[in-house]
């Protein structure tokens, strides 16, 4: 959600990227077309009954959602193992971090997350970072983003850099971290090239 961020602030602030912003990181995000297919499109969709359903009960009768939530833990675990992560296998930890973090949301906060994801489509203002130095990073293996999205946005700025991790699904941050670390290190420093020593207004 960082990077669909990073592109909705460009497309409302335009001149901050030019004045003020010398480099960026797209991770694991998209442009636009979240929900288009798979998993991500049956949930996004504003025409899943089941979806909006949950939303609807969460506000009326949220005491009655959240009990069934914690009943279902074991299988959200499971379905964040699935998707979060390209590895079957990884560590229980790191499942545990994200199903800890999914689940301090709200349900019908989650819902209207849905909502606005399904929503999104930044693609027209991907032209205003072209000035900045531009990592786009993805997970090959990504179930809730595919690096497909990553193309796209990648194709639009074509002097950014496209790093994808083998293997990895949506937390490449978390499966594969030094790599990831270097990448970031590398726009670093292709940033700090940007920024001129004489007190330039850009700042990295």
């Amino acid at each position: 959600m960082g990077g669909m961020t990073i592109m909705a602030l460009a497309e409302q602030h335009p001149a901050l990227f030019t004045e003020r912003v010398a480099g960026v990181a797209l991770i694991a995000t998209s442009a636009g077309e979240v929900g288009s297919a798979g998993l991500s499109g049956a949930l996004l969709s504003r025409r899943n009954p089941l979806t909006r359903g949950v939303g609807v009960l969460a506000r009326v009768q949220p005491w009655l959602v959240e009990t069934a939530r914690r009943a279902a833990a074991d299988v959200i675990w499971a379905i964040t193992r699935s998707f979060a992560y390209g590895d079957r296998n990884v560590a229980p930890w790191l499942v545990d971090l994200v199903d800890q973090m999914i689940g301090t949301n709200a349900v019908d906060a989650l819902t209207d997350f849905a909502d606005t994801v399904g929503s999104h489509n930044r693609l027209a203002a991907l032209p205003a970072l072209a000035g900045c130095e531009v990592l786009v990073a993805a997970g090959d293996a990504d179930r809730v983003i595919p690096a497909s999205h990553s193309d796209v946005i990648a194709a639009e700025l074509p002097d950014a850099r496209l790093v994808k991790f083998p293997g990895s699904g949506h937390l490449p941050m978390l499966e594969q971290p030094a790599e990831m670390d270097e990448a970031l290190a590398d726009l670093i420093r292709r940033s700090a090239a940007r920024v001129s020593p004489h007190g330039s207004r850009r700042r990295a």
